[in-house]
């Protein structure tokens, strides 16, 4: 099979355009995940939905964490080995 000169990455997206990069992995990023197939308020919808979900697991784990330490710490200043 010989690949023809009319790639979709190409034709779809100017390279010499500003923020040509940015078009170009949105663009991978709606193939790879099958987002393109939804409408743009949809793609909004998920998005949001799934960066609060992303900040939410952040920021318990960022909690988790740091009572983590702060336990061990504890237990260090209490001195249960003295």
């Amino acid at each position: 099979m010989v690949l023809s000169k009319t790639n979709t990455d190409t034709l779809c997206l100017d390279s010499e355009s500003r923020g040509a990069s940015i078009k170009k992995a949105i663009y991978r990023y709606n193939l790879w995940t099958g987002m393109y197939m939804l409408e743009p308020h949809e793609r909004s919808a998920i998005n949001v939905i799934f960066t609060v979900l992303g900040v939410m697991g952040c920021l318990y784990t960022y909690v988790f964490w740091k009572g983590v330490i702060d336990g061990w710490n504890a237990l260090d200043v209490d001195g249960i080995s003295s």
